[in-house]
Parts: structure tokens; sequence; C-alpha cells
């Protein structure tokens, strides 16, 4: 009997059921998107169209935003709080191991991990070992703001807000960050390339959320 590699890996070493076959693919028929209305409101069926929806859309929603300097100089000058100084130096010092571990300790365990593949709780099992690896990419990230492509590249699923969605607003997007990115508290930016591709095209032509 042929089986699909991904569902196999999501069972481990043990072979699927029948009764776990079908639910894999009815979950997989209930997450593909078959129609989307676009701007127009015109209905887009095909993969691709699909795909082209989503990304006009959510580039054009988190697209730069342009700022008057004027309005902004006028913003400042409203009495604004400031920080103080002590609280500014506080915040410069480098991250502390303690902090990190601190981080990993009280996480949310059985989260999606990012791109990366790495979950909280390979981190937990793995501290002693990759602790002062850990610790030079976060202070790298968060002090000398070093950030690769590759650490900015997030994936984002789009999650039904409600049954029956037919409209790209119908959708909430939600970007699963690298864990590095993730435990140095940096949001991930529309501008990482990748990231800006919302929802997959499967191999199978398919499309998927």
């Amino acid at each position: 009997m042929w089986v699909d590699n991904g569902v196999q890996d999501r069972f481990g070493e043990e072979d699927p059921s029948l009764h776990h076959l079908i639910k894999e693919r009815k979950w997989q028929v209930q997450r593909t998107v078959h129609m989307i209305l676009d701007k127009n409101g015109s209905p887009q069926t095909s993969s691709l169209d699909i795909l082209r929806v989503f990304a006009e859309h959510f580039k054009s929603k988190y697209d730069n935003i342009p700022v008057s300097g004027e309005c902004m100089k006028r913003l400042m000058d409203c009495n604004l709080l400031t920080v103080p100084d002590a609280a500014n130096l506080a915040l410069e010092e480098p991250v502390m191991l303690e902090e990190i571990y601190h981080a990993i300790k009280t996480g949310k365990p059985h989260k999606a991990p990012g791109y990366d593949g790495i979950c909280l709780e390979f981190l937990k099992e793995t501290w002693e070992m990759t602790k002062e690896d850990l610790l030079q990419i976060v202070n790298e990230i968060y002090t000398e703001e070093l950030i690769s492509d590759y650490q900015k590249f997030g994936i984002t699923v789009c999650i039904p807000k409600q049954p029956h969605a037919t409209q790209v607003e119908h959708y909430r997007p939600l970007t699963i960050p690298n864990t590095d990115q993730n435990h140095s508290q940096l949001p991930p930016t529309m501008d990482a390339g990748p990231a800006q591709e919302q929802p997959t095209l499967q191999p199978n032509g398919q499309f998927s959320i």
C-alpha cells in the first residue's frame, strides 16, 4: 500500500490505519481553497489565480506606508514621554543566558515550529549543548542588528475566520517565525522576500492554506 511520506512522518514508524488516512484526506480537502473572489468580485478558481489574489492583497495591506516628515516632527513636539537614560542603558545591555532560559522554560509547549523546524521542546532537551550558540545568535540579532535573510523568513498560514470563506478578508494570516528570531522577540518583516508568499501551492497543483 502506498503511503504519503508526509503522513508517515506524522505517525512516526507506525503504519497509519485506513481511518487515519481517511481523516488525513478529509483534512487536506477541507483546507484546500477552491475559489476566492478578487478585489473586483470576480471568482478565481485556478491555483495560480488564487495565489495571485492572496499575494496581491497582502502585498497591498502590508506594504510600506508613506509618512510625511513634517507630520512626524509635529508628533514628536507633542511633549511625549521619553524613556529615562537609565532605562535606555538597561535596554542596550547584552541579553543574559538566564533571560533566554526563562523565555524557553515559560514558553507554551506543542507550538508549531518555524521554517527552521526547531521547536521549543528541542531547545529544552538540548539546552546544555545549544545554550552558548543560542546566546550568541540572540545577541547578534539584538545588539549588533545582524539579521540574515534566512532569519527573517517566516511561514504564513491563512486561517479561515468563518465557514465557507470566499474573500481574502475572511482569512486571518498567522506567521510562524524561526526559533532564534522568536526568542529574540524581533517581529518578522514583510520585506523578507519568501515570507510575502502567503499561501502555498502544493506539488500536486492544489492551493492550500
